[in-house]
């Protein structure tokens, strides 16, 4: 694809609606489109969608664009071939989008993760330009929950994105608040209460800044961790108060954070995973996972639950292996026979190492223990004094 892919241009302004919290406001986009200025509407408070919920839409699926073609200033004509399809059949579709206020520019042979409504005059497919279509290449999370919606049966979804953004206000002439998002923010621990029973469900983000919960139906207080030291900026994308989670459904809940003074959004990264005992059962004596750079003096030892769980947290970007007696000398730790690396293999040479990014959450870093590798207490070295 040769052409030059159109970004967002133009200036952003939150009108006065949002110093009401009770209102839904408007931001208002003025962009440049071949060499006029386009007025884009947005919403600016209640939760952007973003592939949660499929109640409004005709069609939802997956596809790639056949043909696109300008009609009138503004708009595009779109003809679709669906490949995984969630809501709706799997015939052609053609749709007419708003090109002009869309985030991206959209092509004959693009691959998007499709979100079409029915005017209700027209009866025609829409493509909205501030829905939550997208491309394939940002459309994984969304994906992932339209799987998972169609297999619930007594929890429902709560996703939801954190923001580090820039908040200017202005007082005079007339009230308004420009906001710029300057990044997400990854690795970001999120907390959700049940307000009935006091049950607490905790995730991350992603590099993304997107988080999912899948929670039995209940009201849930949603909160993010405040030790990182930001703030929330109030009433940014978000819902007021307890958010209602119900079986087969989900909902959004978004938070935008101002930085405190002079703070920087951290790099470090997480590495997570279960260890397998020997025997399949709970572990009592417990086992304490290294993490060793391949490029480096850098290591981190973190501890295993009695269910094999384990994370180690402020991990900075780089190559590790991860294993059991890998790294002599670092402490009281539980023996093994010899050595275990990830994913369950006895020499470095075998072990699959974990490239870490900046910001990144590795999961599922599952290995298990070789029924031989009974665990004992590490005795401390006798004094030759």
């Amino acid at each position: 694809m040769t052409a030059k892919r159109k970004r967002r241009i133009g200036f952003v302004v939150l009108t006065l609606a949002c110093m009401v919290p009770s209102l839904s406001a408007v931001i208002v986009e003025i962009r440049e489109y071949h060499g006029k200025q386009v007025t884009c509407m947005h919403s600016g408070l209640m939760g952007v969608a973003k592939g949660c919920g499929t109640e409004r839409f005709a069609r939802v699926f997956t596809g790639v664009v056949r043909s696109s073609v300008e009609v009138g200033d503004t708009d595009k004509r779109l003809e679709i071939v669906p490949d995984e399809v969630f809501v709706g059949d799997s015939s052609d579709a053609t749709t007419i989008t708003n090109q002009a206020c869309l985030h991206t520019d959209i092509q004959a042979g693009d691959k998007w993760l499709f979100y079409l409504y029915r005017d209700s005059k027209s009866d025609a497919l829409v493509l909205g330009y501030d829905g939550p279509s997208k491309p394939m290449s940002d459309a994984e999370d969304d994906i992932s929950t339209l799987r998972d919606l169609g297999h619930l049966k007594n929890t429902g979804i709560l996703i939801g994105t954190i923001e580090s953004l820039e908040v200017t206000e202005k007082e005079t002439p007339t009230p308004s608040v420009n906001i710029k998002v300057v990044a997400p923010l990854a690795n970001h621990k999120v907390v959700a209460k049940n307000v009935a029973s006091g049950a607490q469900y905790t995730t991350y983000t992603n590099e993304k800044g997107y988080f999912k919960f899948e929670m039995p139906a209940g009201t849930y207080d949603v909160t993010m961790a405040a030790e990182y030291g930001l703030r929330q900026v109030e009433n940014f994308r978000s819902m007021e108060g307890s958010v209602p989670v119900q079986n087969g459904e989900c909902l959004e809940h978004d938070f935008g954070v101002r930085p405190a003074a002079d703070f920087k959004l951290p790099t470090d990264g997480i590495i997570s995973g279960h260890l397998g005992s020997p025997d399949g059962k709970p572990f009592t004596v417990h086992p304490w996972v290294q993490i060793v750079s391949v490029d480096s003096e850098l290591f981190r030892n973190t501890y295993v639950d009695a269910e094999g769980n384990f994370e180690a947290t402020g991990i900075k970007p780089g190559r590790y292996v991860v294993g059991l007696g890998i790294r002599a000398g670092t402490g009281y730790f539980s023996d093994v026979p010899t050595p275990v690396y990830y994913p369950g293999v006895r020499t470095k040479d075998q072990a699959t190492v974990i490239e870490l990014r900046p910001n990144e959450k590795r999961a599922h870093i599952d290995f298990q223990l070789p029924p031989e590798d009974a665990l004992k207490p590490l005795q401390p070295a006798k004094s030759n004094r």
